[in-house]
């Protein structure tokens, strides 16, 4: 049978509490302690070393838990008393020539396990658990002093001291006190935290208290500097349980018995008012009476009192929840937010920018359109929220097509709203708010409620709106005088304008607002994002192919002579809107999702297409490619791809039909690429510059 202490926990449904009990124990070195993705520790066991002793599993707290020594007492300090519980023990304890082992932080402010017989040292520990511990090396510490016929206090989280009565085995010299804790907050969050509010100053002590209403942290740093936060956004973040080790959400260790000799914490004393900073002990053992000896000696008064309940100490709590912000508080700090930040955020529901148009549409090209502007506000820094048009329906849920298959984390899409008033809710957590790219403002498929939306109505005055190469799909505005008027009412409230296409500027001008020309968002986004997208791909694609992507399937009557003087065939895909089941006369491939209609252009040979986004994507890979646009007027959006073609030098690769683009000779004309790049990196700069300048930023 097995020993090893990670299938021993897998077996008893347990996780690993990262004490390092078992790395210490194991004489083979077959186990050590390694990060997770999630800033948590676990340990890791190498099988070529390990010989099953079962040495580890025998010290691991998961496994091996106190057993009860008799009916718990509970005490209460007096109001009066002048020095915490952990300052009472630690004079008592040292003074007769004893040792306390607590937690300090290090000069790279890390918290660890340190033990001291000086009595300073003692007075600077910190016994919060708002901070995680690290236990380093105090195992062999503890098990040097006892050996030397010292007598020890261990203090910690109860999994912690557990941890060290199964590594020491039974020692009449050592003592223990567990804290009340409601679970062990990620120690790199901790660290980071630390960094973050101490710049480079060294911290000599740590106050915090995790049970009041204020959220208290004191921070006294070696020049004796005092730094108090108030509603502090790292002990509110850990009350809320937004960075809690997985391990913790179901506790052994919360109720009776419990591992200490002594529990000490603050909690409410039979709801006396005012009592919230009143410190109680729970007796555990003979050993935690004995213990009680040195609060009359340091002038720690106590008085016996009922024992607290569960229900009103979080610490006392078995089962706890994460916070459902606890995956963004992650990915938050992974993109390299402050944690003050990412706490206040995700305690919040806060975002930097809320970004509403298209992208729920079931169109390629949209959808691109928008992942790349969510990505866009993402690398520069700030949190997007994706806010779907209202619409005052019984539908029970917006659209939500299957054309995106990776989405957007939930966290970062706004609810349903159906009513304008709903909808306002969003200017108390949203400091700018996008209307995106693509034909938000075309009259002859948006309704009057659809533009309203498109044009924040629900945006009050004191919020920065903008528009990012927003686009009327025409030359000119579509509607009623009435909606006209409506629409340039809205217009005028926003901070900054700016459309895809010089028509749409024109419009904007005879609307009496200034608006800037910018590229298409999915022209400024960093082509990582792509890739990344395509990766997670299964499509099993040929070696040479045409991407032959098509809007309207006529156009490519006559295709077959392409492909025959390119010398390979084509994966044909048409519009995601459009029934793949419907007779053509060619077959087409159902792709099914962007991941795979990324893949195929990425990895095609040639592009023969009828579409902006398409022939866009053609440039950016560096492919070569030919637009066809068959009989297209310039209400069909032909005219922004001719616009684009001639800006970048690329109008000789536009052709009405296949017949003209094979007799033309464009086959086999190359693309100076690098030129190209060249023009589209400086439009890219500027436009990206001009969205900077549009969003207010920290």
């Amino acid at each position: 049978m097995a020993h090893n202490v990670s299938e021993s926990l897998d077996n008893a449904g347990k996780t690993c509490i990262s004490c390092s009990a078992c790395l210490h124990r194991c004489s083979h070195g077959a186990i050590s302690l390694v990060p997770t993705g999630v800033g948590f520790n676990r340990i890791v066991v190498d099988e070529n070393r390990c010989t099953d002793c079962g040495d580890c599993a025998n010290v691991c707290p998961q496994l091996n838990h106190p057993k009860e020594e008799g009916k718990p007492r509970c005490y209460a300090g007096l109001k009066d008393n002048r020095d915490n519980v952990f300052h009472a023990l630690s004079k008592w304890f040292i003074k007769s020539d004893s040792y306390i082992c607590g937690t300090l932080a290090d000069k790279d402010l890390k918290i660890k396990y340190r033990a001291t017989n000086d009595l300073q040292s003692a007075l600077q520990m910190t016994f919060s658990p708002c901070f995680s511990n690290e236990m380093g090396d105090i195992f062999v510490d503890i098990e040097s002093l006892l050996k030397s016929g010292s007598k020890v206090l261990f203090i910690g989280r109860p999994c912690h001291v557990q941890a060290v009565e199964n590594y020491i085995g039974e020692n009449a010299n050592l003592y223990t006190a567990d804290i009340l804790c409601d679970g062990q907050p990620s120690p790199s969050i901790c660290n980071s935290y630390l960094r973050e509010i101490s710049g480079k100053k060294t911290i000599s002590t740590l106050e915090c208290n995790s049970e009041d209403k204020n959220s208290s942290l004191t921070i006294v740093f070696s020049d004796g500097f005092k730094k108090e936060s108030i509603k502090d956004p790292f002990i509110r973040a850990y009350k809320r349980h937004l960075a809690i080790d997985g391990a913790c959400l179901s506790c052994d260790y919360s109720d009776h018995p419990r591992a200490g000799d002594i529990t000490i914490g603050r909690c409410m004393i039979h709801n006396e008012p005012g009592s919230e900073n009143r410190e109680t002990i729970i007796v555990n053992s003979e050993k935690g009476m004995q213990l009680l000896k040195g609060f009359d000696d340091s002038g720690y008064h106590i008085e016996e009192c009922p024992m607290p309940s569960a229900t009103d100490v979080p610490g006392m709590r078995k089962e706890r929840r994460l916070h459902p912000g606890s995956n963004r508080m992650a990915d938050m700090l992974k993109r390299g937010h402050p944690v003050s930040k990412a706490a206040d955020y995700c305690l919040g529901w806060k975002y930097d920018v809320g970004i509403t148009g298209f992208w729920r549409v079931v169109n390629y090209g949209g959808v691109l359109t928008y992942y790349a502007l969510y990505n866009i506000i993402l690398d520069m820094g700030l949190e997007p929220l994706m806010i779907e048009a209202r619409r005052e329906s019984n539908l029970p849920s917006p659209p939500n097509p299957k054309l995106f298959e990776a989405g957007y984390p939930s966290y970062n899409i706004a609810p349903w709203y159906r009513s304008k008033a709903e909808e306002e809710e969003l200017n108390s957590r949203v400091r700018n708010f996008v209307v995106g790219s693509d034909q938000v403002w075309n009259r002859k498929f948006i309704s009057q409620e659809y533009m309203e939306c498109y044009t924040l109505d629900f945006v009050h005055d004191d919020r920065n709106k903008v528009s990012i190469a927003s686009s009327f799909g025409t030359d000119k505005f579509e509607g009623t005088e009435s909606e006209k008027e409506s629409f340039a009412r809205l217009l005028r409230r926003f901070n900054h304008v700016s459309v895809r296409e010089e028509s749409a500027a024109s419009i904007c001008k005879g609307l009496g607002v200034d608006a800037k020309v910018i590229i298409d968002p999915v022209m400024i986004c960093d082509m990582k994002h792509y890739e990344e997208l395509a990766e997670k791909s299964n499509m099993v694609v040929p070696e040479l192919y045409v991407f032959n992507y098509m809007m309207h399937y006529g156009i490519f009557t006559g295709m077959e002579a392409i492909y025959k003087a390119l010398g390979y065939g084509p994966i044909t895909v048409s519009n995601a809107s459009t029934n793949v089941n419907e007779r053509t006369p060619f077959p087409r491939t159902n792709i099914g999702s962007i991941e795979n209609w990324l893949k195929c252009i990425m990895n095609s040979s040639f592009v023969l297409t009828d579409s902006f986004h398409g022939t866009v994507f053609s440039i950016l890979l560096k492919k070569p490619f030919v637009t066809l646009i068959g009989a297209w007027g310039n209400e069909s959006g032909v005219d922004r791809m001719m616009t684009l073609l001639k800006w970048l030098g690329l109008e000789d690769r536009m052709y009405r039909t296949p017949y003209d683009a094979l007799k033309s000779g464009v086959l086999n004309r190359d693309i100076d690429y690098d030129a190209i790049h060249q023009k589209l990196d400086e439009r890219r700069k500027a436009s990206l510059k001009w969205i900077m300048d549009a969003l207010e930023m920290d």
